[in-house]
């Protein structure tokens, strides 16, 4: 890990937004590192952000360029931000998935059976019913 990665990380971490934004607004290496797997269960800083259910970091990391809808590495996964709060992770938060997709997110099938949105799942599955095993 880079020293640009590891003050990226360390600043995650932390929860602390106003860093995040200092480093991804002058450091070239910690914004190309933005979306790696750099923290637990590979995940990228934006699903760590969004399992610390922390809104500012996730809207700071967005703003410095993060994709919200990057995925973990992790095998048992992979897990998006979104995943995080709409069950992936045991908890369904409403609130926070709601901020995640105005971030951005895309509603996956699984964070819309988490959130129970029926007949958007079923416009999804009447779209393409294949998608059904797909993350």
């Amino acid at each position: 890990m880079t020293d640009s990665e590891a003050a990226l990380v360390a600043a995650v971490r932390a929860i602390d937004p106003h860093r995040v934004r200092a480093l991804l607004a002058t450091d070239a290496e910690a914004r190309a590192a933005v979306n790696a797997p750099l923290l637990d269960f590979g995940s990228p800083p934006v699903v760590w952000a969004a399992s610390a259910r922390s809104r500012e970091l996730l809207q700071a990391l967005v703003e410095g360029g993060a994709d919200i809808d990057a995925r973990s590495a992790w095998d048992n996964g992979p897990y998006t931000a979104l995943h995080h709060a709409t069950g992936g992770s045991g908890t369904v938060l409403p609130d926070l998935a709601e901020f995640i997709l105005g971030l951005g997110a895309t509603l996956d099938l699984h964070s819309a059976a988490g959130l129970a949105r029926v007949e958007r799942l079923t416009r999804m599955l009447d779209a393409a019913p294949g998608r059904l095993t797909g993350r």
